[in-house]
């Protein structure tokens, strides 16, 4: 997938890791974005270029947006995503 961060105006392409408690991101060549289920305020399908429905939005509870998009199955991770943040709260 790949990711807008906070503060970049480009398109990041990477891997989205997620385990029990993180969000890990690895990006090319050097972004590392990490923060915890429990820091997520909320998780939200999205669109990329406003109609290609393969993106999510995860808003962090510090008011940080991270828009991850480039998904082959959107909602799989989309689901995974959700039931993390329950699990973690």
């Amino acid at each position: 997938c790949a990711v807008y961060a906070p503060g970049r105006n480009f398109l990041v392409h990477g891997r989205l890791v997620l385990t029990q408690g993180f969000v890990c991101f690895a990006g090319w060549p050097e972004l590392r974005i990490t923060f915890r289920f429990v820091e997520v305020l909320r998780v939200e399908k999205a669109n990329s270029m406003r109609i290609v429905p393969n993106a999510i939005i995860v808003r962090l509870k510090s008011g940080s947006d991270y828009f991850f998009t480039s998904f082959l199955d959107r909602d799989d991770c989309y689901e995974l995503l959700q039931r993390l943040v329950v699990l973690s709260h």
